[in-house]
């Protein structure tokens, strides 16, 4: 159906599958690192669902900001993330401690739907250069795997 929309010249978008065709780089959500939450209370926390869930505040606007293994929340600092070319990916912090207790390592759930959307990008991105609708130096390799863990813990 997107091929069909795309063949008869229609531009059309759709959530993360086409974001990830127009991607280099990893684009998440990157809270804690360049963005904070100021919440009703009037306290800063990493981002919303950290404040909705009655997670730790990481200070208020009098005291300044303050935010324990602030390395932590960079992508440099994530394992798996930082070798990953599932752009698109959120990268959610606050899902990742909730499933997995580090804000740097998501869930197995995480990884598994975000590289699923990543290879119908992969398979909408060669059907469109292959029918010359799309010239884009831009690609998506084939993986066998769609957990990254999961690739680690079989080399072990």
């Amino acid at each position: 159906a997107i091929e069909n929309t795309a063949i008869y010249g229609t531009e059309t978008q759709i959530n993360l599958v086409t974001d990830r065709m127009l991607l280099t780089d990893m684009n998440n959500c990157n809270a804690g690192v360049e963005s904070i939450t100021l919440a009703p209370d009037g306290k800063f926390y990493i981002c919303p669902a950290f404040y909705h869930d009655g997670l730790d505040d990481v200070g208020n606007p009098n005291d300044g900001l303050s935010i324990p293994n602030q390395q932590l929340f960079k992508l440099e600092f994530a394992p798996l993330c930082r070798k990953c070319d599932a752009y698109h990916c959120k990268r959610c912090v606050w899902l990742n401690q909730k499933t997995t207790l580090e804000v740097n390592t998501p869930s197995h759930e995480q990884c598994v739907v975000s590289h699923l959307e990543r290879n119908e990008s992969m398979h909408l991105l060669n059907t469109l250069k292959r029918q010359g609708r799309v010239q884009t130096n831009i690609s998506i390799p084939e993986i066998d795997y769609l957990d990254p863990f999961d690739k680690i813990v079989n080399k072990i």
